[in-house]
């Protein structure tokens, strides 16, 4: 074999040397600069060639959020481990807890191309051609390598492409070795080289694959460089790493045609190799061993607000620092949205028989949460306010209601309730405040009790029954008696005195603040069709049970709508029925919309108009049926 002849191997001793002397002149300044001038020299992180490539961020799970990430093709740090305690992530301008970090093999586009000359056939002493030598050192490599699930092999030469995108090495290896063409007749030129290199930018890979291309080759001929130059920059445009074995005389080591060939695999990120060298042939293993990986990362989000911001992730290695930028990332967060189930207009508590204990004690105030920016967060904190004053909390799922404790409030009286949510990341929400009045009365008497109070009626009524028919008895008998006689003129001398004015005494209605005018009425006057709105709170449908307005109607549900009256307005809300509620021929939803005199009010197909009763417009309209417009 031929002795290697490259620069570096021949120069190497000089190069030795000069960095010696560079070293001891770099020493003696320090300590001339420190001795004598009080130089310090500190110590800075150096910002390594080449980027970390980063996905955009899957923001789906909020506060946590996920980027994809690999590093460059042909990073050399020797022992390098990707772990959580090299890597940086910066949000903004602020680091962020790292909560998981996964290493994914995905492949490699691997290509081998040859460019085959006479140079191919040439023997050494035993009879061995250096292409025999070559096919055996990657024959073997072939059969040991372990496929990843993305690698994708192919076998190029100067007659054409012969496999493509295998996924296997058996078949690869079949038709590489099954490759024996007559070298000493060949022309080299560039085609094997452009076919890999097109063919691997071209082909879609996996966020994480990479390509590379295993070049063998003559040195190209003079007017091929700048042709071999222009494939060159395709490569590295393209992201193709391109590994060369180069076998020839060493001479073109020192030309512009051995040159452009090394400058081919170090622009792309790859190797080169004298094959005529006294060094046995590389592992084609090492090239490939870094390469194919990807990175997915998780951290916790200090976003607390809408807005964008600008992601990084930075990686430490020996020599410095490996950075990459992600596209920034715009999201939307509001604070949670909770929100009443059915809360009580009226809570009614009953002094028991032993004049002090009022029954119920507590009611379990029902709610729900909801996300406007639609990232679904766990809910920390929730609590219970009456009167502006916290009477429940809790931390502890599941959020889904709170008990309020009655103790204490054993007067008659309004109240406003509101539930208060905090979200994992410190956001707060509250629901609108809601009125809730207490009513105390006495309680009714037992079963048992009653029983025997209408039996001791019956036995009273029976004995007044037989006293009466007895004294009537005794009336007849005596009223024609000189007694009798005697009695009555007595009672008829007697003056009458007269009657005292009686006052008949009729409880007061509550005032009504606003009526709803069936459509239909209008001109009609007939006060018994309309209905009256006198409490604060109105819970409308068809069962008499849970409302206080009872419809009857296509698209009324058992509780269509609440009308709720605080501070001077009125609100209306659905309670998510299935025809509806709307409001001038607008649908509304769980959220409270205001409703003022004159508007047109239809609980699915039954229209009314909403009027105040102190309003100068008040008018009475006809009940019509109306198909809401969607």
């Amino acid at each position: 074999m031929p002795k290697n002849k490259n620069w570096f191997t021949r120069h190497r001793q000089k190069l030795a040397f000069g960095m010696q002397v560079l070293g001891v002149i770099f020493v003696l300044s320090v300590y001339l600069g420190t001795a004598f001038w009080g130089f310090e020299f500190k110590q800075v992180s150096a910002q390594i060639s080449g980027s970390i490539l980063l996905q955009a961020p899957d923001i789906s799970d909020f506060p946590e959020i996920t980027i994809q990430f690999k590093l460059p093709s042909g990073l050399e740090d020797e022992g390098l481990q990707v772990t959580r305690e090299r890597l940086t992530v910066l949000e903004g301008d602020s680091e962020v807890e790292l909560i998981a970090l996964e290493e994914h093999q995905v492949g490699v586009l691997f290509s081998l191309a040859i460019n085959g000359a006479r140079d191919f056939d040439l023997r050494d002493a035993e009879g061995v051609s250096v292409y025999q030598q070559i096919s055996a050192a990657l024959a073997d490599w072939a059969s040991r390598r372990q496929f990843a699930p993305q690698d994708s092999w192919s076998l190029i030469t100067t007659e054409g492409t012969l496999v493509r995108n295998l996924q296997s090495s058996d078949p690869w290896l079949t038709a590489f070795t099954a490759y024996q063409p007559n070298f000493r007749s060949m022309t080299p030129d560039l085609s094997s080289l452009e076919t890999a290199i097109r063919s691997a930018a071209e082909r879609v890979v996996p966020f994480g694959a990479d390509k590379v291309v295993l070049y063998l080759t003559v040195p190209p001929l003079a007017d091929q460089i700048s042709t071999l130059y222009g494939l060159t920059e395709e490569a590295r445009a393209a992201g193709v790493q391109v590994n060369v074995w180069m076998v020839g005389d060493a001479l073109f080591l020192d030309n512009a045609q051995g040159q452009a060939l090394f400058d081919l695999a170090d622009i792309t990120g790859g190797d080169f190799f004298y094959v005529g060298s006294e060094e046995p042939l590389p592992d084609p293993e090492t090239y490939l061993d870094s390469l194919g990986f990807s990175y997915t990362l998780t951290y916790r989000s200090g976003i607390r607000e809408t807005g964008t911001y600008p992601l990084a992730v930075e990686l430490a290695l020996s020599e410095g620092v490996i950075r990459g930028e992600s596209t920034s990332l715009y999201i939307e967060v509001f604070p949670p949205e909770p929100i009443l189930i059915s809360p009580p207009a009226v809570i009614n508590r009953e002094i028991l028989s032993d004049g002090e204990t009022l029954t119920p004690g507590a009611i379990d105030i029902q709610y729900l949460v909801e996300y406007a920016d639609e990232h679904l967060r766990e809910i920390s904190t929730s609590r219970l306010l009456v009167d502006g004053e916290v009477v429940a909390e809790s931390d502890q799922p599941p959020f889904e209601s709170l008990t309020w404790d009655l103790n204490g409030f054993d007067q008659a009286g309004e109240h406003q309730i509101q539930v208060e949510v905090v979200d994992e990341i410190g956001l707060t929400g509250r629901t609108i405040l809601t009125p809730v009045r207490i009513e105390v009365a006495a309680s009714e008497p037992d079963a048992d009790t009653n029983l025997g109070r209408k039996v001791l009626f019956g036995v009273i009524a029976m004995m007044s029954v037989a006293v009466l028919i007895l004294l009537i008895w005794l009336g007849r008998r005596g009223w024609k008696s000189p007694v009798s006689k005697r009695i009555r003129k007595t009672l008829s001398s007697l003056t009458t005195q007269p009657s005292q004015d009686r006052v008949t005494l009729t409880p007061s209605a509550k005032q009504a603040y606003a009526i709803l005018i069936p459509l239909g009425m209008l001109g009609v006057d007939d006060s018994s069709q309309t209905f009256k709105i006198s409490q604060p709170r109105v819970v409308v449908g068809r069962d008499p049970d849970q409302t206080d307005l009872v419809l009857e109607g296509s698209g009324i549900a058992q509780t269509s709508a609440i009308i709720q009256h605080w501070e001077g307005l009125t609100w209306l809300l659905d309670m998510g029925s299935s025809g509806g509620t709307w409001v001038n021929y607008q649908r509304v939803g769980r959220r409270p919309v205001q409703i003022e005199h004159g508007d047109l009010i239809h609980f699915g197909e039954l229209g009314f108009r909403f009027t105040m009763v102190d309003s100068d417009t008040h008018q009475k309209v006809n009940v019509s049926k109306y198909h809401p417009i969607l």
